[in-house]
Protein backbone atom coordinates (compact mmCIF):
# COMPACT_ATOMS: atom_id res chain seq x y z
CA UNK A 1 0.00 0.00 0.00
CA UNK A 2 2.99 2.41 0.82
CA UNK A 3 4.06 1.59 -2.32
CA UNK A 4 1.06 2.88 -4.36
CA UNK A 5 0.75 5.45 -2.38
CA UNK A 6 4.19 6.84 -3.29
CA UNK A 7 3.52 6.33 -6.71
CA UNK A 8 0.48 7.68 -6.67
CA UNK A 9 2.58 10.98 -5.05
CA UNK A 10 4.62 11.08 -8.16
CA UNK A 11 1.94 11.34 -10.55
CA UNK A 12 0.71 14.22 -8.66
CA UNK A 13 3.51 15.94 -9.00
CA UNK A 14 3.99 15.12 -12.50
CA UNK A 15 0.68 16.45 -13.20
CA UNK A 16 1.25 19.54 -11.00
CA UNK A 17 4.05 20.91 -12.72
CA UNK A 18 1.94 20.96 -16.22
CA UNK A 19 -1.69 20.80 -15.80
CA UNK A 20 -2.49 19.90 -11.92
CA UNK A 21 -4.62 22.51 -9.92
CA UNK A 22 -1.29 24.93 -8.78
CA UNK A 23 -0.10 25.58 -12.23
CA UNK A 24 0.13 28.89 -13.22
CA UNK A 25 -1.92 27.96 -16.19
CA UNK A 26 -4.62 25.71 -14.76
CA UNK A 27 -8.44 25.78 -15.75
CA UNK A 28 -8.30 25.59 -19.48
CA UNK A 29 -11.44 26.12 -20.34
CA UNK A 30 -12.64 26.89 -17.15
CA UNK A 31 -16.26 28.31 -16.98
CA UNK A 32 -16.41 28.56 -20.98
CA UNK A 33 -19.95 26.47 -20.56
CA UNK A 34 -21.64 28.42 -18.62
CA UNK A 35 -23.56 32.01 -19.11
CA UNK A 36 -25.44 34.19 -16.89
CA UNK A 37 -28.64 32.33 -15.83
CA UNK A 38 -32.01 34.34 -16.95
CA UNK A 39 -34.37 32.57 -14.38
CA UNK A 40 -33.40 32.95 -11.03
CA UNK A 41 -31.88 36.10 -9.57
CA UNK A 42 -30.05 37.19 -6.82
CA UNK A 43 -31.51 36.45 -3.86
CA UNK A 44 -31.27 37.99 0.09
CA UNK A 45 -27.60 36.03 1.37
CA UNK A 46 -25.22 34.69 2.48
CA UNK A 47 -23.93 33.65 -0.65
CA UNK A 48 -21.58 30.90 -2.48
CA UNK A 49 -19.00 32.52 -3.86
CA UNK A 50 -16.41 30.33 -6.12
CA UNK A 51 -13.87 31.00 -9.40
CA UNK A 52 -12.91 29.45 -12.42
CA UNK A 53 -9.08 28.94 -13.47
CA UNK A 54 -9.20 30.70 -16.84
CA UNK A 55 -7.27 33.66 -18.18
CA UNK A 56 -8.77 35.86 -17.67
CA UNK A 57 -11.36 34.23 -15.21
CA UNK A 58 -14.68 34.75 -14.19
CA UNK A 59 -16.69 35.05 -10.34
CA UNK A 60 -19.76 33.01 -10.07
CA UNK A 61 -22.23 33.70 -7.23
CA UNK A 62 -24.55 31.39 -6.14
CA UNK A 63 -27.87 31.62 -4.44
CA UNK A 64 -28.01 29.52 -1.08
CA UNK A 65 -29.33 26.97 0.10
CA UNK A 66 -27.43 25.44 -2.70
CA UNK A 67 -29.59 21.97 -4.54
CA UNK A 68 -28.47 19.32 -6.66
CA UNK A 69 -29.87 21.73 -9.50
CA UNK A 70 -28.12 25.02 -8.60
CA UNK A 71 -26.80 27.37 -11.30
CA UNK A 72 -24.63 30.53 -10.81
CA UNK A 73 -27.31 33.52 -11.02
CA UNK A 74 -24.43 36.11 -11.05
CA UNK A 75 -21.39 35.71 -13.24
CA UNK A 76 -18.94 38.75 -13.15
CA UNK A 77 -16.23 38.12 -16.26
CA UNK A 78 -12.65 40.20 -15.19
CA UNK A 79 -9.67 41.33 -16.31
CA UNK A 80 -7.73 39.17 -14.83
CA UNK A 81 -6.00 35.81 -14.74
CA UNK A 82 -6.75 32.58 -13.21
CA UNK A 83 -9.01 33.81 -9.78
CA UNK A 84 -8.80 32.01 -6.79
CA UNK A 85 -10.39 32.39 -3.11
CA UNK A 86 -11.94 35.82 -2.23
CA UNK A 87 -12.52 37.22 1.01
CA UNK A 88 -14.69 39.77 2.16
CA UNK A 89 -14.10 42.94 4.89
CA UNK A 90 -17.19 44.62 7.12
CA UNK A 91 -18.05 47.38 5.23
CA UNK A 92 -19.54 45.51 1.72
CA UNK A 93 -16.44 44.89 -0.49
CA UNK A 94 -15.05 41.52 -2.03
CA UNK A 95 -11.40 41.23 -2.42
CA UNK A 96 -10.45 38.54 -5.43
CA UNK A 97 -7.02 36.92 -5.31
CA UNK A 98 -5.50 35.69 -8.85
CA UNK A 99 -2.82 33.58 -9.76
CA UNK A 100 -1.01 35.01 -12.37
CA UNK A 101 -2.21 39.06 -11.89
CA UNK A 102 -0.18 41.29 -8.88
CA UNK A 103 -3.54 42.84 -8.03
CA UNK A 104 -6.19 42.31 -5.56
CA UNK A 105 -9.62 43.24 -7.24
CA UNK A 106 -11.84 44.74 -4.94
CA UNK A 107 -15.55 45.17 -5.67
CA UNK A 108 -18.66 46.74 -4.13
CA UNK A 109 -21.35 44.28 -3.18
CA UNK A 110 -23.77 43.52 -4.20
CA UNK A 111 -22.02 41.72 -7.53
CA UNK A 112 -24.10 41.58 -10.51
CA UNK A 113 -22.85 40.23 -14.19
CA UNK A 114 -21.09 43.83 -15.10
CA UNK A 115 -19.16 44.60 -11.90
CA UNK A 116 -16.15 45.88 -12.54
CA UNK A 117 -13.98 46.59 -9.27
CA UNK A 118 -14.15 49.60 -7.31
CA UNK A 119 -9.76 49.65 -6.81
CA UNK A 120 -7.26 47.31 -6.73
CA UNK A 121 -4.44 46.28 -4.05
CA UNK A 122 -1.08 45.83 -5.74
CA UNK A 123 0.95 42.70 -4.91
CA UNK A 124 4.54 41.69 -5.87
CA UNK A 125 3.12 38.60 -7.82
CA UNK A 126 0.17 36.54 -8.19
CA UNK A 127 -1.81 35.92 -4.89
CA UNK A 128 -4.27 32.76 -4.27
CA UNK A 129 -6.31 33.04 -0.71
CA UNK A 130 -6.78 36.20 1.57
CA UNK A 131 -8.32 36.71 5.03
CA UNK A 132 -9.19 39.20 7.25
CA UNK A 133 -8.74 39.39 10.97
CA UNK A 134 -11.44 40.58 13.43
CA UNK A 135 -9.39 44.01 13.83
CA UNK A 136 -9.79 44.22 9.92
CA UNK A 137 -6.09 43.51 9.11
CA UNK A 138 -6.14 41.85 5.36
CA UNK A 139 -3.64 38.84 5.09
CA UNK A 140 -3.21 38.00 1.20
CA UNK A 141 -1.18 34.61 0.67
CA UNK A 142 1.57 35.77 -2.39
CA UNK A 143 1.84 32.37 -3.82
CA UNK A 144 4.11 33.37 -6.15
CA UNK A 145 6.50 35.26 -4.13
CA UNK A 146 6.62 33.16 -0.71
CA UNK A 147 5.19 35.67 1.76
CA UNK A 148 2.14 36.83 3.36
CA UNK A 149 1.48 40.45 2.37
CA UNK A 150 -0.40 42.48 5.36
CA UNK A 151 -2.37 45.47 4.53
CA UNK A 152 -3.22 47.15 7.89
CA UNK A 153 -6.51 48.49 8.86
CA UNK A 154 -8.50 50.13 7.54
CA UNK A 155 -8.22 48.97 3.91
CA UNK A 156 -8.87 51.45 1.45
CA UNK A 157 -8.13 52.43 -2.37
CA UNK A 158 -4.84 54.15 -0.73
CA UNK A 159 -3.35 50.97 0.66
CA UNK A 160 0.33 49.14 0.49
CA UNK A 161 1.80 46.38 2.45
CA UNK A 162 2.78 47.19 5.59
CA UNK A 163 4.81 44.10 6.26
CA UNK A 164 5.11 40.41 5.10
CA UNK A 165 5.38 37.14 6.61
CA UNK A 166 8.04 35.33 5.50
CA UNK A 167 9.41 33.10 7.89
CA UNK A 168 8.87 29.09 7.03
CA UNK A 169 6.85 30.45 4.30
CA UNK A 170 7.27 28.17 0.92
CA UNK A 171 4.26 28.19 -1.63
CA UNK A 172 1.55 29.50 0.50
CA UNK A 173 -1.74 28.68 -0.73
CA UNK A 174 -4.02 29.41 2.23
CA UNK A 175 -4.17 32.28 4.92
CA UNK A 176 -6.68 32.25 7.59
CA UNK A 177 -6.61 35.14 10.68
CA UNK A 178 -8.06 34.47 13.58
CA UNK A 179 -7.89 37.31 17.12
CA UNK A 180 -4.75 35.40 18.38
CA UNK A 181 -2.85 33.72 15.39
CA UNK A 182 -2.56 33.65 11.70
CA UNK A 183 -2.53 30.21 9.93
CA UNK A 184 -0.93 29.58 6.29
CA UNK A 185 -0.89 26.45 4.41
CA UNK A 186 2.37 25.77 2.52
CA UNK A 187 3.76 23.10 -0.32
CA UNK A 188 4.80 21.10 2.23
CA UNK A 189 3.57 22.04 5.68
CA UNK A 190 1.22 24.47 7.65
CA UNK A 191 2.64 27.34 9.94
CA UNK A 192 0.78 29.35 12.54
CA UNK A 193 1.85 32.68 13.42
CA UNK A 194 1.09 35.40 16.48
CA UNK A 195 -1.39 38.06 15.18
CA UNK A 196 -0.07 41.70 13.90
CA UNK A 197 0.00 43.18 17.59
CA UNK A 198 2.33 40.16 18.33
CA UNK A 199 4.60 40.69 15.46
CA UNK A 200 3.15 38.15 13.16
CA UNK A 201 6.25 36.01 14.68
CA UNK A 202 6.90 32.19 13.81
CA UNK A 203 5.17 30.02 16.50
CA UNK A 204 4.51 26.38 15.08
CA UNK A 205 5.38 24.75 11.74
CA UNK A 206 3.22 21.42 12.18
CA UNK A 207 2.00 18.61 9.79
CA UNK A 208 3.80 16.95 6.37
CA UNK A 209 0.56 17.51 4.29
CA UNK A 210 1.60 18.07 0.13
CA UNK A 211 0.04 21.01 -2.06
CA UNK A 212 -2.32 22.09 1.14
CA UNK A 213 -4.99 24.89 0.00
CA UNK A 214 -7.58 25.83 2.11
CA UNK A 215 -6.92 26.76 6.01
CA UNK A 216 -9.87 27.58 8.32
CA UNK A 217 -10.86 27.25 12.42
CA UNK A 218 -14.29 25.37 12.16
CA UNK A 219 -17.35 26.06 14.43
CA UNK A 220 -15.93 22.56 16.22
CA UNK A 221 -13.00 25.07 17.50
CA UNK A 222 -10.39 22.83 15.21
CA UNK A 223 -7.79 23.68 12.40
CA UNK A 224 -9.37 22.55 9.06
CA UNK A 225 -7.28 22.00 6.03
CA UNK A 226 -7.03 20.64 2.60
CA UNK A 227 -4.70 18.01 1.67
CA UNK A 228 -4.84 17.60 -1.72
CA UNK A 229 -1.62 15.48 -3.53
CA UNK A 230 -2.47 11.99 -3.46
CA UNK A 231 -5.17 12.36 -0.42
CA UNK A 232 -7.72 14.80 -1.48
CA UNK A 233 -9.26 15.12 1.81
CA UNK A 234 -9.77 17.56 4.99
CA UNK A 235 -7.20 17.16 8.15
CA UNK A 236 -8.62 18.46 11.43
CA UNK A 237 -6.08 19.60 13.77
CA UNK A 238 -6.61 19.96 18.03
CA UNK A 239 -5.79 23.17 19.20
CA UNK A 240 -3.37 23.72 21.27
CA UNK A 241 -0.83 23.58 17.67
CA UNK A 242 2.55 22.83 18.18
CA UNK A 243 5.13 21.91 16.17
CA UNK A 244 4.47 18.01 16.89
CA UNK A 245 0.61 18.78 15.76
CA UNK A 246 -0.28 15.84 13.41
CA UNK A 247 -3.95 15.86 12.30
CA UNK A 248 -6.71 13.85 13.98
CA UNK A 249 -7.21 10.36 11.65
CA UNK A 250 -10.27 9.99 13.11
CA UNK A 251 -11.78 12.91 12.04
CA UNK A 252 -9.90 13.38 8.25
CA UNK A 253 -13.04 13.94 5.83
CA UNK A 254 -12.56 11.46 2.32
CA UNK A 255 -13.89 14.23 0.02
CA UNK A 256 -13.49 12.77 -3.64
CA UNK A 257 -11.89 9.72 -5.30
CA UNK A 258 -7.97 10.09 -5.66
CA UNK A 259 -6.54 10.47 -8.80
CA UNK A 260 -3.10 12.17 -10.21
CA UNK A 261 -5.30 15.55 -11.36
CA UNK A 262 -8.23 15.91 -9.09
CA UNK A 263 -7.60 18.29 -6.49
CA UNK A 264 -10.34 20.02 -3.36
CA UNK A 265 -9.12 23.42 -3.21
CA UNK A 266 -10.65 25.55 -0.32
CA UNK A 267 -13.19 25.04 2.48
CA UNK A 268 -15.87 27.46 4.20
CA UNK A 269 -18.39 27.06 6.67
CA UNK A 270 -22.06 28.35 6.52
CA UNK A 271 -23.47 30.32 9.74
CA UNK A 272 -25.27 26.57 10.53
CA UNK A 273 -21.93 24.51 10.26
CA UNK A 274 -22.58 23.15 6.74
CA UNK A 275 -18.85 22.64 5.54
CA UNK A 276 -18.24 23.59 1.57
CA UNK A 277 -15.55 21.96 -0.37
CA UNK A 278 -15.08 22.85 -3.80
CA UNK A 279 -13.24 19.80 -5.89
CA UNK A 280 -12.29 19.50 -9.63
CA UNK A 281 -9.49 17.70 -11.72
CA UNK A 282 -7.70 19.54 -14.15
CA UNK A 283 -7.24 17.16 -17.32
CA UNK A 284 -11.41 16.49 -17.02
CA UNK A 285 -13.32 19.78 -17.79
CA UNK A 286 -16.37 18.57 -16.53
CA UNK A 287 -15.26 17.13 -13.15
CA UNK A 288 -16.19 20.09 -10.87
CA UNK A 289 -18.39 19.72 -7.58
CA UNK A 290 -19.43 21.53 -4.65
CA UNK A 291 -19.84 19.42 -1.70
CA UNK A 292 -21.65 20.07 1.54
CA UNK A 293 -20.65 18.31 4.83
CA UNK A 294 -23.33 18.88 7.84
CA UNK A 295 -21.89 18.12 11.22
CA UNK A 296 -20.23 16.11 12.41
CA UNK A 297 -18.75 15.65 9.16
CA UNK A 298 -18.95 11.86 8.71
CA UNK A 299 -20.84 12.31 5.06
CA UNK A 300 -21.80 14.75 2.37
CA UNK A 301 -25.56 15.81 2.01
CA UNK A 302 -24.69 17.70 -1.08
CA UNK A 303 -22.54 16.82 -4.02
CA UNK A 304 -23.51 19.37 -6.38
CA UNK A 305 -22.16 18.57 -10.62
CA UNK A 306 -21.00 22.22 -11.62
CA UNK A 307 -20.18 20.89 -14.78
CA UNK A 308 -17.71 23.27 -16.46
CA UNK A 309 -17.43 26.03 -13.95
CA UNK A 310 -13.79 25.31 -13.50
CA UNK A 311 -13.98 25.82 -9.12
CA UNK A 312 -11.07 27.51 -7.80
CA UNK A 313 -12.48 29.73 -5.08
CA UNK A 314 -14.99 28.65 -2.09
CA UNK A 315 -16.70 30.88 0.44
CA UNK A 316 -19.97 31.55 2.27
CA UNK A 317 -20.30 35.11 1.74
CA UNK A 318 -22.58 38.21 1.89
Amino acid sequence: MQSLRAHVFVLCLLALASTGCGASGSGGPGGSGSTPQTGPTLAPGPHFYTTDGASPGKIYVWNTPLNASSKPVVIVPTSGNVPYNMCFDNAGHMFQTFRNTPEVFVYNLPLNNSSTPAFVLSMPGGSTDCHFDPSGNLYVAGTNTNNIAVFKAPVSSSSTISSNITTNVNGPWGVFADANHVYVTNLTNTTMYSNLAGGNALQATFSTQHDNYGVIVGPTGDLFVSNVIAVNEIDVFHFPVTNSSAPDVSKSIMVQANTATRCITYISFDTSGNLYIAGSDDLDASFNHIYVYPPPYTAKSLDLDASHVKLRGDQLGP
